[in-house]
C-alpha cells in the first residue's frame, strides 16, 4: 500500500460505516413501519387503475386503497391480507353493501385488531 492510499482511508472507513449505518436504519424501518414502505413503493409503481377504482388518487389521500371498491389484488397489497382474507373482505361488502367505516373491516374473519393497526393508515372507505 502507497502513501496516498493510507491518507484516504479514514475517509473510506468513514464512508463504510455511513452506509452500513443507512442500510440498518431502512432495515430496522422495514421490519417496524411496513405500511410505510407499502405506500411508498406503490407511489412508485402505481396499480393498474382500468379494471377497478379502488386507488385514491387525490392529493389528501393519494394512494390509499378504498376498501369499498379495491378489488382483492389491490387488497393484498395491504401488510396481513394474503389471498383468503381479502377475498372475505370483497364477499363482506358484497353482503353488506360496503364499509361505512375504516373499523368496520374488523369484522372480516381474519383481521383482528393488529392488523388493522397495520393497514389503517393506508386504507379509506369512500
Amino acid at each position: 500500500m502507497n502513501k496516498k492510499n493510507l491518507q484516504n482511508l479514514p475517509f473510506i472507513i468513514t464512508m463504510s460505516l455511513f452506509a452500513v449505518a443507512c442500510i440498518v436504519i431502512t432495515l430496522f424501518a422495514v421490519k417496524r413501519e411496513p405500511q410505510y414502505v407499502r405506500v411508498l413503493e406503490t407511489q412508485q409503481k402505481p396499480p393498474d387503475t382500468t379494471e377497478s377504482s379502488g386507488v385514491i388518487t387525490n392529493a389528501a389521500e393519494i394512494n390509499k386503497i378504498n376498501i369499498n371498491t379495491a378489488n382483492a389484488e389491490e387488497l393484498m397489497t395491504l401488510t396481513g391480507i394474503g389471498e383468503t382474507i381479502a377475498e372475505r373482505i370483497v364477499e363482506y361488502r358484497r353482503e353488506r353493501g360496503g364499509f361505512s367505516s375504516i373499523d368496520e373491516i374488523m369484522e372480516v374473519s381474519g383481521i383482528g385488531e393488529k392488523v388493522f393497526e397495520n393497514i389503517k393508515a393506508c386504507i379509506i372507505v369512500d
